[in-house]
């Protein structure tokens, strides 16, 4: 059966059990990366610094891959003290 969610060219699970932190995650190319990401089966962690955008894609991810968010953050990665935080 075919995944009506794949990209073409994307392996069905080839992301399983892998785990990405994306920046930029709410829009253009850090958007696309979630869902490609998140199709392929890896638990994804969002980021974006703009609040809205995030919670709108993380809306997307879990309304089309119920358990591909691992977690989310508002982060603008020019403010290093904000970046630090999430490997603490």
């Amino acid at each position: 059966m075919t995944d009506p969610t794949a990209t073409p060219g994307q392996r069905p699970g080839e992301f399983v059990g892998r785990v990405a932190l994306i920046t930029g995650a709410g829009a253009g190319i850090g958007r696309a990366v979630c869902h490609r990401l998140a199709a392929g089966g890896a638990t994804v962690i969002p980021t974006d610094k703009h609040a809205g955008r995030l919670h709108e894609v993380v809306r997307e991810l879990e309304s089309q891959w119920p358990a591909s968010v691992g977690a989310q953050f508002v982060l603008d990665i020019e403010q290093r003290d904000q970046f630090d935080t999430v490997f603490e």
